[in-house]
């Protein structure tokens, strides 16, 4: 019995010995067969028939990995330049409000500096104040100070900048003041001609100008003579800067020549402010 199992075994080991023989000869022999040929052996066709599908799905597996891959890594790009451009644009932001309190800074140093320049030429009773509000309209242009009766203003103070008159107090609380702009229509002030000593009358136009009419019969007004406070009236001191004569009226029966002035003051950038008592001298 024994033997039987023995040689029933040595049977399937040969048997396997001579599929293995066979199968190594036909690979040899499809390895090493002319590369022209005719027809292929039926065995090779049956290899190429099923290696190449295994072999063309696998590149086409491989084409999908790698275009995969390609779409992940430029979506990851993607997202970091969107990242980075949302960064850029908040730090755009915050360097442009940087600048623009820089230049803030910048213009209210020069505004200062002006008014430092302008001080000497002021009474030592002059008073400094903040313009807090401005309420221009086509009826009434008036601004706001931040200083009232507490600090000593009255009704019919001076207000000049260093570019000139800005008006008069016509108002007054105890921690606030309201200014009458030289431009309004209810305001007046005695003025003179620079060039020629003429002396007139301006009144506001209430649309940024003034009207002038001189009250020297015979006096000459040209364009861009500078008009200057006159001192009459007791209000505003003498020789305060007022504006330029921007156009002359024709006046053909009158020897009183009229014209427009454009005010130096720019009154839609009031800021720091000096106060003159009511008849204190100004510069001259």
């Amino acid at each position: 019995m024994l033997m039987e199992v023995v040689a029933s075994k040595r049977r399937i080991s040969r048997f396997f010995l001579l599929g293995s023989l066979v199968g190594i000869g036909l690979v040899l022999t499809l390895s090493f067969r002319p590369a022209v040929r005719i027809r292929a052996p039926l065995l090779e066709q049956m290899v190429l028939f099923v290696v190449v599908p295994v072999e063309s799905a696998a590149q086409r597996l491989s084409r999908v990995v790698v275009h995969v891959f390609g779409l992940y890594r430029i979506v990851k790009e993607n997202q970091q330049l969107v990242e980075e451009n949302r960064q850029l644009r908040q730090r755009l932001i915050e360097l442009e409000g940087e600048n623009r309190q820089l230049r803030r800074y910048v213009a209210e140093n020069h505004r200062l500096r002006r008014l430092l320049e302008l001080a000497p030429h002021l009474p030592e009773q002059r008073i400094a104040a903040e313009v807090i509000a401005a309420t221009p309209s086509n009826w009434f242009q008036t601004a706001t100070l931040n200083r009232g009766e507490e600090h000593g203003l009255q009704v019919g103070d001076v207000v000049v900048v260093y570019e000139g008159v800005v008006g008069q107090i016509v108002r007054v609380a105890r921690r606030s003041s309201t200014v009458l702009l030289l431009v309004d229509r209810r305001s007046g002030v005695g003025v003179k001609i620079k060039r020629t000593g003429a002396i007139g009358f301006l009144r506001g136009t209430g649309k940024g100008t003034c009207l002038l009419k001189i009250l020297s019969r015979g006096a000459e007004l040209r364009m861009g003579d500078v008009v200057l406070t006159s001192g009459l009236g007791g209000i505003y001191p003498a020789g305060l800067r007022v504006g330029r004569v921007v156009k002359v009226l024709a006046q053909p029966y009158s020897q009183t020549p009229e014209g427009i002035v454009e005010p130096f003051v720019n009154f839609a950038d009031l800021h720091e402010v000096f106060i003159i008592p009511r008849g204190k001298g100004g510069r001259q």
